[in-house]
């Protein structure tokens, strides 16, 4: 993976800011910064991270009065989540979320999958 000193400022902060604005912003990210693989790897976690916030919360609204202090510890888990991870792509750091991050790796070009490695 790069080094810290070989990414611009425009991409750091076009990754760090994938995070906070959601699968748009990541979506945003993935055509503006499509030539930096440091905003391809983040923009595609981002929009993982936070489709799979929003589908295990919309999965904790079916079970009755749990469920409320399960969404807002996942809400607030995944905004936790969010700010660490932007920090760390403004820094030009790589943090791979478990099996999120590896996907996110793979459709960002930077991994090829294991069947066509075989």
């Amino acid at each position: 993976m790069p080094t810290d000193e070989s990414i611009d400022r425009s991409a750091r902060l076009l990754a760090a800011l994938t995070y906070p604005l959601g699968p748009i912003g990541g979506a945003f990210a993935l055509w503006r910064g499509r030539d930096a693989p440091l905003v391809r790897f983040h923009a595609w976690q981002a929009i993982l991270l936070w489709l799979f916030v929003g589908a295990a919360i919309a999965g904790f609204r079916l079970i009755p009065l749990l469920g409320l202090g399960l969404e807002w510890g996942f809400a607030l888990g995944g905004a936790a989540l969010a700010v660490f991870l932007a920090g760390a792509a403004y820094r030009a750091h790589w943090p791979v979320i478990p099996l999120l991050g590896d996907v996110a790796l793979e459709w960002a070009g930077l991994r090829r999958r294991r069947s066509e490695a075989d």
